[in-house]
């Protein structure tokens, strides 16, 4: 940690190490002197750099791998947001061209007053549910 010039603080270790612990000898020796470093005392890039370099350390080159029912699973939600978010895409694009098509009322200063006159919603929330209803008058949210 030291690299890293991070300030340590106070702790109070009164436990011991599993055999099959992963800190170094310095590692243990700083914490049963009463002085940790806590992660969040590194900034992001350097919590980065610590990381990679811990996980290069113990993996090697090797990379994680997940079992093989948990790629399946990710494969299967891959495919899943893939197909939304290529509907949300042509979706959008159509609806932009409608909106900006659209003819808005000439009443419609009126209208949101009257919706928001016994409702404590802000006027968009107010405005997004008139324009929800008429353009969905069937569905409930």
């Amino acid at each position: 940690m030291q690299q890293f010039d991070l300030d340590d603080e106070d702790c109070e270790f009164s436990g011991r190490f599993a055999r099959d612990s992963i800190c170094t000898d310095a590692e243990k020796e700083v914490l049963q002197s009463g002085r940790r470093v806590e992660l969040n005392a590194f900034t992001s890039p350097q919590f980065i750099e610590w990381l990679d370099a811990k996980l290069t350390e113990h993996l090697g080159g090797n990379r994680l791998m997940p079992t093989d029912k948990v790629l399946e699973d990710a494969y299967r939600r891959a495919m899943a947001v893939a197909e939304i978010n290529s509907v949300i895409v042509k979706t959008g694009k159509l609806a932009i061209k409608k909106a900006k098509s659209a003819k808005v009322p000439k009443t419609l200063r009126p209208q949101l007053m009257k919706a928001m006159k016994d409702s404590p919603k802000a006027w968009d929330k107010a405005l997004y549910d008139m324009v929800y209803s008429k353009l969905y008058p069937n569905n409930k949210k």
